[in-house]
């Protein structure tokens, strides 16, 4: 499933409702439909699912949907292509956690720091791990978070190249410069050892 949201899942540029009404249906042309299919793996012929092309009629100029077969398996993604995502933006409509959403968690981390440092913060955000590589999430992060922070201060949103190893690229390369200390050094000397060798980091 992890193939199949990456390769089909979006953030609506807009709510979740208008990209319902916009996207959702099977009366919606091919043009702004948000239906597509992903062929589930049937481990004799291939071991990876995939996204069927869907046909699109000629007259209506509506997507032409595929009927189950007894020889293929096969998902059909409509809303679900927009509505795991939106679980950023809204996580309580979505899966019923009482927390903020992305653009509110950033608003008050940038809200919370040395007033100096703010416009530098908000200057400076950038996207990583895997879903930072979702079509439209920067779009729709900047307009959801630029109402939140102060007019005067400048906003740029980035997404880091390779977002998905981004991560662990940085904390690699801190183990390399950072200090250590052995396991045989901390129970010789305790933790006051720690703190004094990490205190000029």
């Amino acid at each position: 499933m992890e193939r199949a949201k990456e390769a089909l899942c979006y953030v609506a540029p807009n709510t979740f409702a208008q990209e319902v009404k916009r996207s959702v249906g099977i009366t919606v042309p091919a043009t702004r439909s948000c239906y597509r299919e992903w062929v589930l793996p049937d481990y004799t012929h291939r071991d990876q699912g995939f996204a069927r092309e869907v046909e699109v009629d000629s007259y209506s100029g509506r997507y032409r949907r595929s009927r189950e077969k007894a020889s293929e398996q096969f998902l059909k993604f409509e809303l679900e292509r927009f509505a795991v995502p939106e679980a950023l933006f809204q996580p309580m409509a979505q899966v019923g956690l009482a927390q903020g959403g992305l653009h509110e968690c950033i608003a008050e981390a940038g809200a919370a720091a040395d007033p100096a440092l703010q416009p530098l913060l908000f200057a400076n955000v950038v996207l990583v791990g895997g879903v930072a590589n979702l079509p439209g999430l920067k779009a729709r992060l900047l307009k959801e978070l630029r109402p939140l922070v102060p007019s005067h201060m400048p906003l740029r949103i980035t997404v880091a190249s390779d977002p998905a190893n981004y991560n662990w690229r940085g904390a690699s390369h801190a183990a390399k410069v950072m200090p250590s200390v052995t396991k045989a050094e901390y129970e010789e000397m305790g933790p006051d050892h720690c703190t004094e060798k990490f205190r000029s980091w």
